[in-house]
């Protein structure tokens, strides 16, 4: 390489510049039912179309995820949510063998996680394990590792009864409110 061009390209301002730190990996949300369920009350699509349009936009970037049994739990209502849901169908993910493991896990470590007297398949064991099971499997990729893995609910805690984030807390995995993941996307309505 001639020195002439050499030199233009340590000195050109329109020479690409690329820093780790100017490409930070994009988190990656598991969301719960209860945040699902809380948006649709709060911002109804009729009225906050942007919102549901951004969410639909992490859907198709596959960074807006949640297990099958939270699209069973949205499913039993009867509202554009359950419509909104089988739109996005992509988002929803049928357990492996490790997240069945963690499930497992869960529930012998957390027993009051979920009521045993319950008909009904319950969804935050499969979101907390989904979440933990994609930070495992994290990979190296060209701009530094692969985004984090969080869940997103609306759940606190109780005395004396584990919820979800509790239970992320355990495991090592962030659990954030629908605020945060607006705030961490920069959105702003």
């Amino acid at each position: 390489m001639s020195s002439s061009v050499s030199r233009w390209r340590r000195s050109s301002p329109s020479a690409p510049r690329f820093a780790r730190s100017a490409c930070p990996p994009e988190l990656l949300y598991c969301v719960d039912s209860s945040t699902l369920i809380h948006l649709r009350r709060t911002y109804p699509q009729e009225n906050f179309p942007t919102l549901w349009e951004r969410l639909s936009g992490l859907v198709r970037a596959r960074r807006l995820i949640a297990p099958g049994s939270v699209r069973r739990e949205v499913e039993r209502g009867s509202d554009a949510l359950v419509t909104w849901a089988k739109r996005h169908r992509r988002m929803f993910r049928r357990p492996g063998a490790r997240e069945l493991e963690i499930v497992a896990e869960i529930l012998s470590r957390f027993p009051g996680f979920v009521d045993p007297g319950s008909e009904t398949e319950v969804a935050d064991p499969f979101v907390v394990a989904l979440a933990v099971a994609l930070n495992e499997r994290k990979a190296p990729t060209l701009f530094g590792e692969e985004g984090e893995c969080v869940v997103v609910t609306q759940e606190r805690g109780r005395p004396g009864v584990p919820r979800i984030p509790e239970v992320c807390e355990a495991y090592g995995v962030r659990a954030l409110r629908h605020i945060d993941l607006f705030r961490a996307e920069g959105w702003r309505f």
